[in-house]
Formats: C-alpha cells, sequence, structure tokens
C-alpha cells in the first residue's frame, strides 16, 4: 500500500478573552497549589498533588472549550482537602462523576494493580480504582489505600454517570457557546469542502467531542462518530 506523502501543518491560535480570562485563573490556582505542594509532607502532600493533577488536566480541558471547566469539580476539591471524605449530596455526586470522566478520559490506571481502568468507579476521597480491585481493597480493610479515609462497604462506591453508549447531554454547558478551537476546526472543515477529502477529528475528551458533534450537526455536516463510551452495538451502528 503506497501512502501519499504526509504534510504536517500546525495552526496557532489565540485565547478569546473569556478564555484566557479562565485559563489564567486556573493557571495562577495551579501555581499556588505547587508552591504548597513543596511545602507539604506525607499524605497532605499525596493529597495536594492529586488537586494539582485536576487542576492540569482541566487547563487542557480549557484550552478546548471554555465551558468544559467544572466549576463543580473545584468545590469538591476543596471540601476533600478540608474533610477528607465527602457527603454524598446529589452536587457532590455529580463532581464526583465529572472527576471520574476526567480519569476515564485520561486514561489512567488503576492505583492497585497499576493495569487500566477496568470497570472504573470513585471513592467519596475522590479516589480511581477498578471496581473489582477497590472491593477486594474493602473486603479485608474498609479502607481507602490512597488515603487511609474510611469505606464503610461497596455502596459508597460511585460509578459513571451513565452507562457506556448511553451517555446524556452536560446540561451544564450550553452547546451553542463556540470557542477559538472550534472556530478554527469548523473553519479548516468548510475549507476542505467540495474537495473530496475526509476528515478525522480526534479528541481526548468526549465533553468535547460532543460541542463539536452539536455545531457539525448545525453547520449541515455529514460525521461518522465513534469514541471510547460507545458499545460495540453502537460502533457498528455508526460505520
Amino acid at each position: 500500500l503506497k501512502l501519499p506523502e504526509l504534510s504536517e501543518f500546525v495552526h496557532r491560535i489565540d485565547f478569546a478573552d473569556k478564555e484566557k480570562e479562565r485559563y489564567m485563573a486556573l493557571f495562577q490556582e495551579a501555581q499556588g497549589t505547587l508552591s504548597s505542594y513543596r511545602k507539604v509532607e506525607g499524605q497532605k502532600a499525596v493529597e495536594t498533588y492529586r488537586y494539582l493533577l485536576e487542576i492540569l488536566l482541566r487547563l487542557r480541558q480549557v484550552c478546548n472549550h471554555w465551558q468544559m471547566c467544572s466549576e463543580r469539580v473545584t468545590n469538591l476539591m476543596e471540601q476533600i482537602q478540608k474533610q477528607k471524605v465527602v457527603e454524598l449530596t446529589p452536587e457532590n455526586l455529580k463532581a464526583l462523576q465529572d472527576m471520574l470522566s476526567l480519569s476515564i478520559q485520561s486514561q489512567e490506571e488503576c492505583a492497585i494493580c497499576l493495569d487500566d481502568l477496568h470497570t472504573p468507579v470513585i471513592t467519596p476521597c475522590a479516589h480511581v480504582f477498578g471496581r473489582e480491585c477497590i472491593e477486594r481493597v474493602i473486603e479485608t480493610q474498609k479502607k481507602c489505600p490512597m488515603c487511609r479515609a474510611e469505606l464503610k462497604d461497596n455502596s459508597v462506591l460511585i460509578q459513571p454517570a451513565n452507562d457506556f453508549g448511553d451517555e446524556a447531554k452536560d446540561e451544564s454547558i450550553d452547546f451553542d457557546a463556540s470557542s477559538t478551537k472550534l472556530e478554527a476546526l469548523i473553519d479548516i472543515l468548510k475549507a476542505s469542502k467540495g474537495t473530496g477529502n475526509k476528515t478525522v477529528v480526534f479528541s481526548q475528551w468526549t465533553k468535547f467531542l460532543d460541542i463539536v458533534q452539536a455545531r457539525l450537526d448545525r453547520e449541515g455536516f455529514k460525521y461518522c462518530r465513534l469514541d471510547g463510551t460507545m458499545s460495540a452495538r453502537l460502533r457498528d451502528q455508526a460505520l
């Protein structure tokens, strides 16, 4: 199979004012957290490091679309820093599911077996594991292996918000709102219309794919979507 010569183009774009404002707010928060991390030791350092990773991941999300960064996660992490385990209120439950979704999309490993996350769940202390691994730990010691917070039984484990392949739209996102990166993508797609070329749009974040899909629908583009949350049946249907 003879492939055509590869040409690579890098499109550099600047944040809009609203995007830059949110990015810089998170960036400054990350700097403050990093300074705190350098001053603490032991378990407190582990918790601060986890918080720092969350901020860095959200910085990457903001680069895609400014609405992808949920304030729920920030509020939740502040609670966890104070009391280790949060009460499972509807708001906290949703925030934990947001964090779990972030871990799944980031392809994190299970902290127990160090393998890919298998049937991922998150604890009230915001640590992500494969269900089978953490259930075995709870059965023997009833504590989180990361922070030693009490986990009384398997009922405290929180699974993703939706079953794979049946993900609902995030009601916190305005799908009519745009972003600099989204506009640049649409410009590229419009420029290639009528050329006979096909375009692959890749993103690590399924939430961003939701936003792109809504815009493609409005612009009248034909597309086929495949992502890791889709069941085998839905993937077959898409193809």
